[in-house]
């Protein structure tokens, strides 16, 4: 549901009542970045490292900054060394 829940009670009894806003529009995951890593993996590198460059498309993840990569629990990849 994308809008509004109300819920009213006397104590004894309630009421819901909903309202929709518009509908969202569906988030796409990012394509590009400065850094990128694997959704199976919890390492990141430099997309031009040779083992970002074998993460398959529907795997990857991408990272605007290394804080935001290690906040996602990822680590830093020992070959690149980003």
């Amino acid at each position: 549901l994308n809008g509004t829940v109300t819920v009213l009670t006397d104590g004894r009894t309630y009421t819901v009542t909903t309202q929709r806003s518009g509908a969202a529009a569906p988030q796409q995951p990012a394509t590009t970045g400065k850094y990128v890593g694997s959704v199976k993996s919890n390492k990141y590198h430099l997309p031009t490292c040779r083992y970002a460059e074998a993460i398959a498309p529907e795997n990857r993840i991408w990272f605007s900054s290394e804080e935001e990569a290690r906040a996602a629990g990822y680590e830093p990849c020992g070959v690149c060394k980003p």
